[in-house]
């Protein structure tokens, strides 16, 4: 599940995105270690900030269903333990999902929080698309992500939701799932089963004038323990 897209790794980051998945998911290094096929001394390596060889990365982004990127962008997320927690999008992070280009500058990730590179790459079909998610995690509630919708996207793989929604905010896009063919407009949502292998691509061509489709998504009827995680491979 790992991309070219995370050429360089924050290892500290990483071992507190492992060890804040572990806490979710209530298990000891032990149990994690091998629910995911490795020594509990190479998983207290990776919670502890140390190196290890990439192959032991994609193994837990692989089995536990999720993206690199996305496990490290959760990290400094807060579990909402009172009656509020707020989502500022001024202070969101965004992320990119499948980007084709052979070199990705090493500040990219501080680059695609503006709006206009984010554009940029999107026009060029260089990303395919980017998410923000929430910054926050309802431990009984729904998630939801945000989207900006470039070449086209998959499905979101989270097995912690059985339900979904995709609304669409601006643009149009078609949604295509169980042999069904569903154009989306501004207004528009659909609802349909998580687990659902889905494709979603702009009716608009890519062009120096294109306008990126923005989708929110919605998780619902929660059956686990772990907030949303970025989008699978289409």
């Amino acid at each position: 599940m790992s991309t070219k897209e995370s050429h360089s790794i924050d290892y500290v980051k990483l071992g507190e995105a492992i060890r804040g998945m572990r806490a979710h998911e209530n298990t000891s290094q032990a149990e994690f270690a091998e629910s995911v096929g490795l020594s509990r001394s190479t998983l207290m390596q990776l919670e502890n900030g140390r190196k290890v060889q990439r192959r032991m990365i994609d193994r837990i982004c692989d089995i536990k269903g999720i993206y690199l990127d996305g496990l490290l962008s959760d990290t400094g997320k807060t579990v909402m333990e009172g009656p509020l927690a707020v989502h500022r999008g001024r202070t969101a992070t965004w992320n990119a999902h499948y980007d084709h280009r052979k070199v990705i500058p090493e500040d990219n990730h501080q680059l695609i929080q503006d709006s206009e590179e984010r554009l940029r790459l999107l026009r060029l079909g260089l990303v395919d698309f980017f998410v923000c998610s929430m910054q926050f995690i309802l431990p009984e509630g729904p998630a939801s992500l945000y989207l900006e919708i470039g070449l086209g996207m998959g499905r979101v793989n989270d097995k912690t939701y059985k339900d979904a929604i995709m609304h669409c905010l601006s643009g149009t896009v078609r949604f295509k799932a169980e042999g069904q063919n569903i154009v989306l407009e501004p207004g528009d949502f659909v609802g349909y089963r998580n687990d659902l292998d889905i494709d979603i691509t702009p009716i608009e061509p890519l062009s120096p004038h294109f306008e990126p489709p923005k989708l929110m998504w919605v998780g619902g009827n929660r059956i686990g323990r772990l907030g949303p995680r970025p989008l699978r491979k289409r």
